[in-house]
């Protein structure tokens, strides 16, 4: 899902001729729930857990896919079941991009990790819309 704001500006942008504020960088959030809107709720907040910075391949048919294998933290103790990711502009704060949820969802138990392969994380504009 893209935020309201992202798209609201993407629209403005291509059809009103507005300049788009783009990020330099990227970095994939985990979520215990639906982040809503804005990313405010449900991020993952345990030790060992921070954002993970993300490169996307250049889009192909109006989708773009994680480049590289993203490797979040061990766990030093249990993070919960993650059942949404999103990207954001920024490794702390900053605005939500797109975010979506997992088809299943993962629980990251004591020492556990969370990985998203090469290719796995994808953003498809290409049935006409965001998804």
């Amino acid at each position: 899902m893209m935020p309201r704001w992202a798209l609201d500006a993407w629209l403005s942008a291509m059809f009103r001729g507005q300049s788009l504020d783009t990020p330099a960088e990227h970095y994939v959030a985990l979520f215990k729930g639906d982040p809503g809107q804005d990313g405010a709720k449900g991020e993952i907040s345990a030790p060992g857990y921070a954002r993970q910075r993300v490169s996307f391949t250049p889009p192909r048919e109006g989708v773009i896919e994680n480049e590289k294998v993203l490797e979040f933290g061990k766990a030093p103790e249990a993070w919960g079941a993650v059942t949404h990711l999103a990207v954001f502009d920024a490794q702390v704060g900053g605005r939500m991009l797109w975010s979506a949820e997992l088809d299943e969802y993962q629980d990251v138990k004591k020492h556990g990790r969370f990985e998203i392969e090469a290719g796995w994380l994808r953003i498809d504009f290409g049935n006409g819309g965001p998804s």
